[in-house]
């Protein structure tokens, strides 16, 4: 069967919101943008991360971030502390490890035949806050909202439908063949009929109580006598507030954006938890461009990219990506990297040589055979300074070695017409992708997010084989030949993958591994230290 690729409008929504790099996360475009991300990748923190000794108190009380005039519905909700917090009210069918590795949560057992036709056994004897028993109506009702949500409707592009086939299984039925579809399945389950209400009942271990305002324990969760805490109080703090609260004990948990406009900065009395997200930075390149046709030009510009210096100019909350693929993924194949040039401007100079440039005019810089000069227009997103420092540290390289390329900051109304356009050379660009790690929307040809105009046909096979892989075997080994692919062809150019973080006041939180699917991933391991 012919694998079909379909980015959804609201994807390419989210994607658009994304690609602007720098761009504040502090609203909800698809859901990886307000719940969190991935842990997993183990990232060495600074030594002011690490905990000491527990911070004075001024209360017993475990207080997190919140905001009053927001919702806490997960599905159409917008505060991102609101979102970050839901986790501790609603579960899914699976949550994200630490290597977006897809964990059974609310799925007992599941089975496919053909990577088309899934069947999901929820586990038994689960409640929900309301005190309503969990069944297969309730998931399949999540399931067919989120497909129907500007949040969620992306990453179910693929979906035909989910039905009932009896009170504890669901079938999940996809338009083409993906055996990646559970690591997409970590959407909140509500009670069926619920979508409506501010704060529909979901099965996780807490509920809210708005008198407090505060999460107490939910009298139904099975592993109630599990938890860490009895309640957690809810408190709305400004972003400027929130160093006062840190340095006075009054706040213990906040989740922030390291991107975002109103990062938290701390540096004292807390420690900090970096996290993988699928927030994918990359060089883009317009193919129409006539040198960049060329793959020695191509390879030249990855040569260009100093991943680890981009990332350790992040302030550590990025990690270098060498390959398509995050290197906190499960499945990564870290044999397939490309080799480091020890001299990146020498090596970049050879490749450009090779495909035939030189300076004909004797100003330094590279021309065409003819003579005419070479100056690369790379547009980025003028509101994002770590994205134009990046761009900045790959332009360095590159007229060092003779390539003249021009950096053209732009607004984002502007950047965005210059990537539809096409008037471009060279484009920085972010993007959410989906946990799966579904690239079609770049490469393939017709893709929504395929600015460079990449015509290979062989990126729409190549995803396809990792999309019908149905063993982790077979999946690890297609994506690996996507990524080698990718690495000798350089359509798109990685960089990074961006990082997340959760602080907590110093010393009350142990054993914190929040994932991109939730901050308090397995929450039962918490140990709350409160003085």
């Amino acid at each position: 069967m012919k694998r079909i690729f379909v980015i959804a409008p609201a994807l390419l929504l989210a994607a658009a919101l994304l690609l602007c790099a720098g761009c504040s996360r502090r609203t909800a475009a698809e859901e990886p943008a307000v719940t969190g991300a991935p842990p997993a990748f183990e990232q060495e923190v600074s030594a002011s991360a690490v905990p000491v000794a527990a911070a004075s108190r001024n209360d017993d009380r475990f207080t997190m971030r919140y905001s009053a005039a927001n919702s806490f519905n997960p599905f159409t909700g917008t505060n991102p502390d609101n979102m970050a917090a839901c986790r501790l009210m609603y579960e899914s069918l699976f949550e994200l490890g630490p290597g977006f590795e897809p964990e059974k949560l609310l799925c007992e057992s599941w089975k496919t035949a053909d990577g088309i036709t899934f069947d999901f056994t929820i586990r038994d004897g689960v409640k929900f806050s309301s005190g309503t028993s969990l069944t297969a109506a309730d998931v399949a009702y999540s399931i067919n909202f989120a497909a129907a949500s500007d949040r969620y409707a992306g990453r179910f592009r693929n979906l035909s439908e989910a039905l009932v086939v009896d009170g504890r299984t669901v079938e999940v039925v996809l338009l083409t063949v993906d055996y990646g579809l559970p690591a997409l399945l970590d959407i909140p389950i509500i009670e069926g009929g619920s979508v409506d209400t501010d704060v529909p009942p979901g099965t996780g271990p807490y509920m809210l109580d708005r008198s407090g305002p505060k999460f107490v324990k939910n009298p139904y969760y099975r592993d109630g006598d599990k938890l860490p805490l009895e309640e957690i109080l809810l408190k709305e703090y400004s972003s400027a507030q929130v160093t006062d609260a840190f340095a006075s004990g009054d706040l213990d948990l906040v989740w922030d954006d390291p991107f975002d406009d109103s990062f938290v900065s701390l540096r004292e009395n807390h420690d900090l938890h970096l996290y993988n997200t699928t927030c994918f930075q990359y060089i883009g390149l317009n193919f129409m461009t006539p040198c960049l046709e060329r793959g020695e030009v191509r390879q030249a510009i990855a040569n260009a990219v100093d991943r680890s210096r981009i990332a350790a100019s992040m302030d550590g909350c990025a990690v270098p990506s060498p390959l398509l693929f995050s290197p906190g993924w499960y499945l990564y194949d870290s044999a397939a990297e490309p080799p480091v040039p020890n001299d990146r401007a020498g090596s970049v100079l050879r490749l450009l040589k090779e495909a035939g440039l030189k300076d004909v005019d004797g100003d330094g810089f590279l021309d065409y055979e003819d003579g005419y000069p070479i100056n690369l227009r790379f547009v980025v997103y003028e509101g994002s300074s770590s994205k134009l420092a990046a761009a900045k540290m790959v332009t360095r390289v590159l007229e060092e070695a003779g390539l003249r390329a021009t950096i053209m900051p732009l607004g984002w109304d502007e950047y965005v017409s210059a990537l539809e356009s096409g008037e471009f050379d060279l484009y920085y660009a972010e993007v959410m992708l989906p946990a799966d790690f579904d690239f079609s929307g770049i490469l393939v040809p017709g893709g929504q997010l395929n600015y460079g105009s990449i015509t290979s046909e062989r990126y729409f096979d190549m995803i396809g084989e990792v999309a019908s892989a149905a063993t982790d075997t077979a999946r690890a080994s297609a994506a690996s030949a996507l990524c080698r692919y990718a690495a000798e062809e350089n359509p798109i150019i990685p960089v990074v993958y961006r990082l997340y973080c959760v602080h907590t006041l110093r010393g009350v939180v142990t054993g914190l591994a929040p994932t991109q699917s939730s901050v308090f991933h397995n929450i039962t391991a918490l140990e709350i230290d409160l003085g």
